[in-house]
């Protein structure tokens, strides 16, 4: 595991979160939220301190219908890249 900057994973998250709630009305985005929800919440309070193996929610943009939310898609993996990869 490699090192990665809490300040960077915080702001990534807090942008994730903003898409997840701009688009909560829909099943597969609230299926998303909950699936991230302890992620998200670690990387809000500082917590996460070096990059993890596995990130849930990539199913939901490949096999589900986020695909067409590509704001919400682009903060998701920017957040995904810098957390499994510190990229």
């Amino acid at each position: 595991m490699s090192r990665i900057s809490p300040e960077i994973v915080k702001e990534l998250a807090l942008d994730l979160e903003r898409q997840i709630e701009a688009n909560i009305s829909r099943n597969s985005v609230k299926a998303l939220s909950i699936s991230l929800e302890q992620t998200i919440e670690k990387a809000k309070q500082g917590k996460i301190k070096n990059t993890v193996v596995r990130l849930e929610g990539s199913a939901v943009f490949t096999h589900g219908t986020l695909r067409e939310l590509c704001e919400l898609e682009n903060a998701y993996a920017k957040f995904k890249l810098y957390i499994t990869l510190g990229v």
